[in-house]
């Protein structure tokens, strides 16, 4: 595996570089750094890069000062030049929000990510471990000849109402006996344009975190998915987002990670110190189109039949915290939000589906998340919005998982 830098600080190149080391990268040999854009592209004409990390505002030509737009000017070129060996992968990186905000749009359009380098948190060196580990079985498993056998597995932490909503959706499902696992596993097959791809469901033996682990690892290990998708129900941050309303999972951690701590003459603390785990940005894109897709979303909310839903239904994007317990008390998304401002639902499987997909060995499968608001984590609590918010989960996953498919096969 071949990696470029192109960063012009010294410093922060070297941070990279034992990250990478650290993540798999066999030796220094295998990373190139270059300070400028002019010399990356040279190095781009004549190597083909599995990774290229992009500092976004860095030098145009040698000798000359950083800018802010040094990075972008790059990926466009690179984009538009067929004169490249276009890498594989491409990921920024800085530690401006200025050049992010600038570059956004363009790392955005080629679908790759850009990461916020900052020295005193770990965010950035876990995300791009996962990145290079990613990269790394992927080319591993061609290597050995392996492959994914079915395309998406879907995992949910409840029979009902969750694992009855997947089995609604019109895929052929006849469940398939296996005598040593006591696991129930589903399998079918649905088309896009008139290509079948396969499917299997099933649910973790309870709901939380380490049952859904085990759910995750053995539907990956025994069926090795392309995708594996998590649907089903959550609480929603009152204000943010409607009952009703489907979360696709952008950003997910685990809340209770972090420490107690006790001052002297103070109350007993608890600081977060969450590793965060953000969706694959081709997931990202295609859970933005249907976001879009008013019509769509409408004709999803009408195909419920079981009970007159009147409000419309919205896609929200966004960040969800996993948890340990259940929690039915107000004030609770004010306590969430000391680790992630923008936290906009609470439930407690997603960020296991994130974790474990992401160690699985090759051929790994891409995990997605896709839960439906059915409360409010609060005081008011009630179960009437949970066969709605089974069904528009399930629906709406499958949608993504669609296109996804489509745009990779097709």
């Amino acid at each position: 595996m071949k990696v470029l830098i192109v960063d012009d600080d010294i410093a922060k190149a070297a941070a990279i570089s034992k990250v990478l080391l650290e993540a798999g990268i066999p030796s220094t040999d295998d990373i190139a750094h270059v300070t400028n854009a002019y010399d990356a592209s040279a190095e781009m004409r004549k190597t083909h890069f599995d990774l290229l990390i992009l500092d976004l505002m860095i030098p145009k030509a040698r000798l000359t000062e950083p800018e802010i737009d040094g990075g972008q000017t790059l990926l466009r070129d690179i984009m538009a030049r067929t004169t490249y060996l276009r890498p594989r992968y491409i990921v920024g990186l800085t530690s401006y929000d200025d050049a992010r905000d600038q570059s956004e749009a363009d790392f955005n359009n080629g679908l790759w990510s850009i990461l916020k380098f900052d020295t005193k948190s770990a965010d950035w060196i876990e995300q791009l471990t996962s990145k290079v580990r990613y990269i790394s079985s992927s080319a591993e498993a061609v290597s050995l000849g392996q492959d994914y056998d079915y395309d998406v597995a879907f995992v949910c932490a409840l029979a009902k109402p969750e694992l009855e909503a997947v089995l609604a959706i019109d895929c052929g499902w006849k469940e398939l006996p296996r005598a040593t696992d006591p696991t129930r596993y589903w399998v079918g097959t649905f088309s896009v344009e008139g290509k079948t791809f396969r499917c299997v469901a099933c649910h973790a033996a309870q709901m939380g975190m380490v049952a859904t682990s085990a759910a995750v690892s053995k539907v990956s290990a025994a069926f090795r998915p392309r995708l594996v998708v998590m649907t089903g129900i959550c609480a929603g941050r009152e204000g943010d987002i409607q009952l009703g309303d489907v979360v696709v999972v952008n950003i997910s951690w685990d809340y209770g990670s972090g420490k107690f701590h006790k001052k002297e003459g103070e109350a007993l603390r608890f600081a977060p110190d969450p590793v965060q785990i953000a969706l694959d940005p081709m997931l990202r894109k295609h859970a933005e189109s249907l976001r879009a897709d008013g019509r769509k979303l409408d004709e999803i909310r009408r195909g419920y039949t079981k009970q007159n839903i009147n409000s419309v239904l919205n896609i929200e994007i966004g960040a969800m915290a996993s948890g340990s317990a259940v929690r039915a008390d107000d004030g609770f998304f004010e306590e969430l939000a000391a680790a992630k401002r923008k936290v906009v639902a609470v439930e407690m499987e997603a960020y296991a589906v994130y974790a474990t997909a992401e160690e699985m060995p090759a051929p790994r499968p891409l995990p997605l998340v896709v839960k439906s608001v059915c409360d409010f984590a609060n005081s008011d609590k009630n179960d009437t919005y949970q066969d709605y918010a089974a069904h528009t989960s399930a629906v709406c996953a499958l949608e993504i998982v669609k296109a996804y498919l489509r745009d990779k096969h097709l």
